[in-house]
């Protein structure tokens, strides 16, 4: 199986690879020792055989029954060295429209709000905000998550200097997302529900200047139907801030809450 991912990825199709692995295994086939290998009908290695030899990938030799055998595998490397040169091209020309995208020639608003709906959609948009993060990242949520990637662009981050902070409902279920929250150095705090009111917006802001709101479960039921208002605003951001601070002075350490969970 590993083989037959390489070779769909230097170019070959379905059948073509595993016609090309067949040989690569039997050295020198007829055939019909390569569709017993390869598990394919008859036709379709005799249609394989053809195109693999009209792209010079193998050759038939003068005997009969008619055998193949594979031209030098070395000639594989000319198309993974095509493919770098394709992929620098590609860098080359996606580095330029990315400086293109980031100078619109319209720039009369300030401030941007856009709607983004479902869970992963909101997880993946705070994981690339969260790439860019210089300061600090504040969030409120229902029950803590640890998607691998935000865990691994949050520990980034908080090496260049940024703080993380996290505010969440308790429950038994967010313990293994806290230990990984605070083995990269973020800080959790508890909101304790019952004596401050029921939180069922979760938000974050990032760097004082972006936010986002997400009206989620118990008032959404299905996690693809979450609406996120995602907004690039400093003065809102700031407001949501202020909220998330006076959230944070209430709330109480996580450490209290982990006694009972030992490492």
């Amino acid at each position: 199986m590993e083989y037959l991912v390489l070779l769909r990825n230097l170019g070959f199709t379905e059948y073509e690879a595993r016609v090309y692995l067949a040989l690569s295994r039997l050295g020198v086939a007829t055939a019909r020792e390569i569709t017993w290998d390869s598990k394919l009908p008859k036709n379709k290695v005799y249609e394989m055989l053809g195109r693999l030899e009209r792209d010079n990938k193998i050759v038939t030799l003068p005997v009969s029954p008619r055998k193949y055998k594979i031209v030098d595998p070395n000639k594989l490397k000319e198309v993974v060295d095509q493919k770098k040169e394709t992929i620098n091209d590609i860098g080359t020309q996606l580095d330029r429209f990315l400086k293109f995208v980031s100078l619109p020639q319209r720039n009369e608003f300030k401030e941007f709000f856009w709607v983004i709906k479902g869970q992963d959609a909101i997880i993946d948009r705070i994981a690339e905000e969260t790439r860019k993060i210089q300061r600090e990242s504040f969030g409120v949520m229902r029950h803590l998550r640890a998607p691998p990637k935000t865990i691994r662009l949050s520990r980034e981050a908080i090496e260049r200097g940024a703080k993380i902070k996290l505010i969440s409902l308790w429950d038994s279920s967010i313990v293994d997302a806290v230990r990984k929250w605070e083995a990269i150095g973020a800080e959790v705090r508890v909101y304790d529900e019952k004596k401050m009111g029921f939180v069922g917006t979760r938000f974050s802001i990032f760097d004082k200047k972006s936010c986002r709101i997400t009206i989620g479960k118990p008032e959404v039921k299905n996690k693809e139907d979450y609406i996120t208002l995602w907004a690039e605003s400093p003065s809102f951001a700031n407001m949501l801030r202020n909220q998330f601070l006076s959230m944070w002075k209430d709330a109480k350490p996580i450490s209290f809450f982990l006694k009972n969970y030992p490492k």
